[in-house]
């Protein structure tokens, strides 16, 4: 039997982390990411109202490690409800879960 695959679903939104060059980590939202990676029954996605290219400056400013984590950006849509919808389904195709059991922000506990 392998890993048992992850069950909880962590969305992470990045809108406010600032554009301005010297911007900076939001505080606690890399230890949020890593503890959500850490743990064995959660996984992560990001949606968030940015294009694709202002989330990725978001993220590298931000001091955020997402590369491979699924995301849906406005690109996607400009619904925030589709938003979480999609990056919810493709976090389901990625970690291979029909359905999450639970789901969390980084403003709400683990």
């Amino acid at each position: 039997m392998g890993p048992a695959r992850p069950m909880n679903l962590a969305v992470f939104d990045i809108d406010g982390i600032p554009t301005r060059p010297y911007g900076g980590e939001i505080p606690g939202a890399a230890a949020f990411l890593a503890a959500v990676r850490a743990a064995q029954d959660w996984s992560v996605a990001i949606a968030t109202g940015n294009f694709q290219s202002m989330a990725e400056l978001k993220l590298a400013r931000g001091k955020i490690p997402w590369q491979g984590v699924p995301i849906a950006t406005a690109d996607d849509s400009i619904s925030r409800a589709d938003l979480i919808r999609i990056a919810t389904s493709r976090a389901s195709e990625q970690y291979g879960i029909g359905a999450f059991s639970r789901m969390a922000t980084p403003h709400s506990s683990l």
